[in-house]
């Protein structure tokens, strides 16, 4: 197994430029902001934040705002632009200027960016509905007749429906000759909505398409754990044409990575409409490292190269990806120009109509025997554990960014002895389970995941299989001993029996990278409240994901609530109550890099309606009562942190954070680490793909 430190480690970075010691204008407000949105944004200066404080849907046309301004929402607020209305930019001025705009919800419309020079743009946690207007996200570089500039894009963590024919999720255009584009697309959620009987124009609704024009450098393009969907409420009556397209113009250079995303297509689209299609001119000069994605559906699944057969200008890896339900054909290649050269190695591809390319090494050809609406892997599948690692880790053909060991769910990657095919990896198990009467054991039986053989136990206190059923529990809880041909239980080590109903979540994860059984040992104390953790977890990043809990300590006295912090230049194991860490006890460790799915969470007031509780406000969280998230203390907070639990409220659709101890508040500056396993939402109690709010 590859060194997990390795694969998290900056390979290069993508440089956004730090947040400027500008102005944070509220609207509506005073001065130049108490009047329009627009008046206000207009004059504002370059460098300045609009931040929209009313929830009433700003409905005003969308003149333009030619400005370097930022937009946001405020704390709590859920800032909205009606329907027909767009965000319309054109930064100008400051060179090189940066534009972020973050948690804005469109009820029909979109953001629609113009750069004329060097700069920055960030779109984070919008809610998009484009529905009379082509494209949701739009940016374009224009770069004719203006000195060579680079622009730099991060689109993260959008949900998008598309809903207009012909239409685009995101729609990113480096125009002209002289633009070199940086781009990351980074988990973004993007659906059809309502029915696409129609092709519409040209290849169809499309999910995201990049193109680029220039030939003054190398464009440098990374497309990673994007899900391509269809209407959430309507299923295969409604779904996209087209998933991914990169297109290099004329002479174009582009190097890009395309990896962990999912696409889920109509299979009876225009002609042309590809899954994932990778263009360009035969004198252009693109790199591309196609990598562990899931591509259903579209009327074939992988293009490389025009339809016209003209030789084109691409060197392409493509290993780990499942492909499958294309009619037309599964992959297509092109006549390669002079010295290009397409490999291939560890594909499956299924029940597709034909090929235009020669199968690689380790090519399958039998049923993945996916399962869920995601097409995840089923226990039986033949694409566990025979994936080629080297090709996932490998960063090149791109500089920029970090080849993480994360899947398109941002868990963790290579759970088992291989990289698994797709995008997605088996081998954690998400559960909850009730204490049916009060007992200070409560026996595991059935779980997946769990017997004779190792395996690491996550569980946090909560509602368990019910919700708005909070039953308090602030017995120290430990795995009891593991005895081989008898089911291993969670036992109360002071005795006290557990309350009945008490609940729990379960995640249970077997081998891999990210987990360890650590022993707390006089040679690796940290003072008398802590200890160190091996190098392998130690020196991981300081915003790695942590959690932690007792591992099988049977009646072993001392147990205290403990919590993972990065201090003194790594990673420890801290009480987080204060109190002494009794050595020879055993902890249960899960680590890995922070995702969509794996945050830290700050206690603050504005989330805390009573000292007890801590309220969670994230998209895969919000209304979703089956969500079945991990907490653990990030001891690197305000401290004492008592045992907590995690509750859903059905009157408020959201999370939130108990202490189990009545008397002892949580303390506001108390940080959590918060993973959420989007399968049992998605494939079980499908939670909706739109639901409002963000952490």
């Amino acid at each position: 197994m590859p060194s997990l430190l390795r694969h998290l480690l900056p390979i290069g970075l993508l440089l956004i430029a730090a947040d400027a010691a500008a102005v944070v204008r509220p609207w509506p407000g005073s001065g130049i902001c108490a009047g329009t949105f627009h008046a206000c944004a207009n004059g504002a200066d370059d460098g300045d934040t609009i931040e929209i404080v009313t929830a009433t849907p700003i409905d005003e046309a969308d003149n333009g705002i030619g400005k370097a301004v930022s937009v946001r929402a405020g704390s709590g607020i859920a800032a909205t632009f009606a329907a027909g209305r767009r965000l319309r930019l054109q930064p100008g001025g400051t060179t090189p200027f940066e534009v972020r705009v973050e948690g804005l919800r469109f009820l029909d419309g979109g953001i629609e960016i113009t750069a004329m020079a060097a700069g920055s743009i960030t779109l984070r946690n919008n809610d998009i509905l484009a529905q009379s207007e082509p494209n949701a996200i739009f940016l374009v570089g224009f770069g004719y007749d203006v000195p060579d500039y680079t622009l730099t894009v991060l689109i993260e963590r959008n949900r998008v429906q598309v809903a207009r024919a012909g239409g685009s999720g995101i729609n990113v255009v480096a125009q002209g000759p002289d633009v070199v584009l940086q781009a990351r697309v980074l988990d973004n959620l993007i659906a059809a909505k309502g029915d696409t009987a129609e092709n519409g124009d040209g290849f169809g609704r499309r999910g995201i398409a990049l193109q680029v024009e220039s030939n003054a450098s190398p464009s440098q393009l990374l497309v990673e754990r994007n899900q391509i969907l269809p209407d959430p409420a309507r299923g295969e009556l409604a779904r996209m044409c087209s998933g991914i397209s990169i297109n290099a113009s004329a002479s174009a250079s582009i190097r890009t990575r395309i990896a962990n995303n999912l696409a889920l297509l109509k299979s009876d689209g225009n002609s042309l409409a590809s899954n994932l299609w990778i263009n360009a001119g035969s004198s252009a000069d693109v790199r591309a490292r196609i990598v562990n994605n899931t591509l259903v559906g579209g009327r074939s699944g992988l293009r490389i190269g025009t339809s016209s057969g003209e030789a084109v200008g691409i060197d392409a890896s493509f290993a780990n990806n499942l492909l499958r339900d294309h009619p037309a054909y599964g992959v297509i290649v092109a006549p390669l120009g002079a010295g290009r050269v397409v490999s291939n190695q560890s594909n499956a591809i299924f029940n597709v109509g034909g090929n235009v390319f020669t199968p690689g090494p380790n090519t399958i050809t039998a049923d993945p025997r996916t399962q869920g609406s995601h097409h995840r892997l089923g226990a039986d599948s033949p694409l566990r554990n025979v994936g080629d690692l080297s090709a996932y880790t490998n960063p090149d053909p791109i500089s920029m960014g970090l080849v993480l060991p994360i899947d398109g769910d941002g868990m963790r990657r290579w759970r088992e002895a291989q990289i698994d095919i797709g995008a997605f990896e088996y081998g954690d198990f998400s559960t909850s389970l009730d204490q049916a009467i009060a007992s200070a054991q409560l026996g595991l039986f059935g779980v997946a995941g769990i017997g004779d053989t190792p395996f690491n136990l996550q569980f946090t206190r909560g509602d368990g299989l019910r919700q708005d059923g909070i039953v308090l529990n602030a017995n120290p809880i430990t795995l009891g001993p593991i005895i081989p041909g008898l089911a291993p239980y969670l036992y109360a080590q002071n005795q006290v029996d557990l309350p009945a109903q008490a609940g729990f979540h379960l995640l249970v994860s077997s081998g891999g990278t990210g987990l360890a059984t650590h022993t707390a040992t006089a040679a690796n104390a940290y003072g008398a409240n802590g200890s160190s953790l091996p190098s392998a977890l130690a020196n991981v990043p300081a915003d790695a994901i942590f959690l932690v809990n007792p591992g099988e300590n049977g009646s072993a006295p001392g147990l205290r609530p403990v919590g993972a912090a990065h201090v003194g230049g790594a990673w420890r194991l801290l009480t987080s109550d204060g109190g002494n860490l009794a050595l020879g006890l055993h902890f249960a460790v899960y680590m890995q890099p922070a995702s969509v799915n794996a945050y830290v969470h700050a206690a603050a007031p504005a989330n805390q309606p009573v000292p007890s509780v801590t309220l969670l406000d994230h998209p895969r969280l919000n209304g979703i009562p089956c969500a079945n998230p991990q907490v653990s203390v990030d001891a690197g907070g305000s401290m004492p942190v008592p045992y907590v639990s995690a509750h859903y409220e059905t009157g408020l659709q959201r999370w939130f954070i108990q202490s189990e101890s009545p008397g002892t508040p949580i303390l506001s500056g108390s940080r959590f680490f918060v993973l959420v396993d989007p399968r049992l939402s998605e494939d079980f109690c499908r939670g909706s793909l739109m639901q409002d709010g963000f952490e």
